[in-house]
C-alpha cells in the first residue's frame, strides 16, 4: 500500500484545487448552488485523465497521425539490461506517402525497428528496413508482425507506465508519441477499436 503512494498522490492535486476552488466561490456567492459547476468540473477532469491513459490517443506531425500506441508489460527475468520490450502502433496520413526511419527513447539503450521473418522453418525477429506509410495503405506495427524494439531498459516498466518515445519519418520530421504499458492479456482488447484518422 506503500508503495502506491508516490503515484497516488499527485494525482490527488487536481481533486484538492478543485475542492479550494469550490470555497472560494462559496465565500464569493454564498447563496449560488455549486453542485452543477462541480459535476462539469469533475466530469471535465475525469475525461482528461482518460484521455493521458488511452491508448487510442492520437499524436500528429503534419499529416501523419499514430495512434493506439501500447506496449506490453514485459517479463523481467535476467536483469533490465537484458530485458526487451515490444511496442505496437498505428501511423496513418491524410497527405502524401512517408516513411518511419528510426525510433528512440530515453528509457532503453536502444530502439530499433524489427520484423518477424521465416527462416528454415522458425520465426525468427531480424531488424527491418524502414517502413512506408500511405494514405492508402496505414502502417501497423503489430504483434507477430512489424513493431518497435525496445533492449536494455533504463528502469522497471509495468502495466499503467508510460514510454515517451521519438518517431522519426522521412517527411513529417520528428512525431514525438506515448506508448501505454499494458498487461499482455489485455493486449488484443485494447488494439481492437476503430481507426481514428480523419476524424
Amino acid at each position: 500500500m506503500l508503495i502506491a503512494w508516490p503515484r497516488l498522490v499527485p494525482s490527488l492535486f487536481p481533486v484538492f484545487e478543485l475542492v479550494g476552488f469550490a470555497r472560494r466561490l462559496r465565500e464569493r456567492w454564498p447563496r449560488v448552488s455549486l453542485a452543477p459547476l462541480l459535476v462539469v468540473l469533475l466530469w471535465a477532469f475525469s475525461g482528461c485523465r482518460g484521455g493521458e491513459r488511452d491508448p487510442g490517443r492520437r499524436f500528429v506531425a503534419g499529416d501523419v497521425i499514430a495512434h493506439h500506441v501500447v506496449a506490453p508489460a514485459p517479463i523481467v527475468a535476467g536483469g533490465l539490461d537484458a530485458t526487451t520490450m515490444s511496442v505496437y502502433l498505428t501511423l496513418e496520413t491524410t497527405g502524401g506517402p512517408d516513411t518511419l526511419v528510426a525510433v528512440e527513447t530515453a528509457l532503453a539503450r536502444s530502439a530499433t525497428l524489427h520484423e518477424q521473418m521465416d527462416h528454415g522453418g522458425m520465426r525468427m525477429m531480424v531488424p527491418s528496413a524502414p517502413l512506408v506509410l500511405s494514405r492508402e495503405a496505414p502502417l501497423h506495427l503489430a504483434a507477430g508482425t512489424r513493431h518497435v524494439m525496445l533492449e536494455g531498459l533504463s528502469r522497471a516498466l509495468v502495466a499503467g507506465d508510460n514510454i515517451p518515445l521519438t518517431l522519426t519519418l522521412r517527411r513529417a520530421g520528428r512525431l514525438n508519441v506515448v506508448a501505454r504499458v499494458v498487461p499482455y492479456d489485455s493486449l488484443d482488447q485494447v488494439l481492437a477499436r476503430p481507426n481514428h484518422a480523419g476524424h
